[in-house]
């Protein structure tokens, strides 16, 4: 059925709306999230990239390491030491790891 009823958008109050809405969504998933500090001297794992792990056994670890931090810079990279090498990693590549835990 099709009414003849008019509608007025108030653009400030939908866009205040939408805000609200998604700090509620924000809040909920960060609220599931495990935040850990990375810190220089600390431990850490490099998750392997897709393609790589096409190319290994179905029950091969999804990570490598643990590799030392060197560093922590301040846009979200970090150097660590592999083996005789150092590298800088995007955050999004690591996994914190219990190596060195007691």
């Amino acid at each position: 059925m099709i009414s003849t009823t008019t509608f007025n958008a108030n653009g400030v109050e939908i866009i205040e709306q939408k805000r609200e809405q998604i700090q509620r969504y924000n809040a909920n998933d960060n609220r599931r999230c495990i935040y850990h500090e990375y810190t220089t001297g600390g431990w850490i794992r490099v998750t392997i990239s897709p393609e790589e792990r096409k190319q290994q056994p179905k029950l091969a670890l999804p990570t490598q390491g643990p590799f030392k931090i060197i560093a922590v810079h301040d846009n979200g990279t970090f150097k660590i030491q592999k083996n005789r090498y150092t590298e800088r990693i995007n955050i999004r590549c690591i996994r914190p790891s219990s190596h060195g835990k007691a």
